[in-house]
């Protein structure tokens, strides 16, 4: 009798949306064991540091694109050095730029691959078995007469299992990262009015 039947469901049937959602977050983040939970946590907070460097980066970027038009307009001629000086600053944060959306972008890769293995693991150690048992599988037959319906449910609830934790980590870290450019282009807004 595992446990994860009981938790997203309620006594009348299935749980709202939200609540569900809440309870497969919870599942992860802090009903899992302290090894998992230190490195998601980990991972999740060097995420977190690489957006904020993406989002000063390119708080930079835009201020010296700024800097380089008003110098162009204010007759930039003659301080081509000012030109030159800000065009390198432009060129080196789009240079770090690269870099840093590439460690992010694996860093990403890896906290969805481990929260995914571990719900996936969660949901296969009982819903497989219980599923197998229901049918009738468990005294040896294959299954055939069960259709679509009945087989690979594995991967049926690893696909599931997948496309929620994209979703989720998707949405909140881009809910989070519009955050992190809101606060540092509030700084570009403020400087230039």
């Amino acid at each position: 009798d595992g446990p994860a039947g009981h938790e997203l469901s309620a006594v009348g049937g299935p749980l709202p949306p939200a609540r569900a959602t809440l309870r497969l977050w919870r599942l992860f983040w802090w009903d899992s064991s302290t090894r998992v939970r230190c490195e998601a946590f980990a991972r999740l907070a060097t995420v977190v540091s690489v957006q904020l460097l993406k989002g000063k980066i390119g708080a930079i970027w835009s201020r010296e694109k700024r800097r380089q038009v008003d110098t162009m307009l204010a007759g930039g001629g003659a301080d081509r050095g000012r030109i030159l000086m800000g065009l390198l600053r432009y060129l080196m944060a789009m240079l770090l730029l690269s870099p840093v959306n590439k460690i992010y972008w694996r860093l990403l890769r890896g906290l969805r691959q481990q929260w995914d293995a571990h719900l996936s693991r969660y949901f296969l150690g009982s819903f497989v078995e219980a599923q197998c048992l229901s049918y009738g599988m468990a005294d040896g037959s294959d299954g055939a007469e069960l259709g679509d319906d009945g087989r690979l449910a594995d991967q049926r609830i690893a696909r599931d299992v997948g496309v929620f934790v994209q979703l989720s980590t998707s949405l909140t870290l881009e809910a989070m990262q519009a955050a992190i450019h809101l606060y540092f282009y509030t700084g570009v807004l403020r400087e230039v009015s």
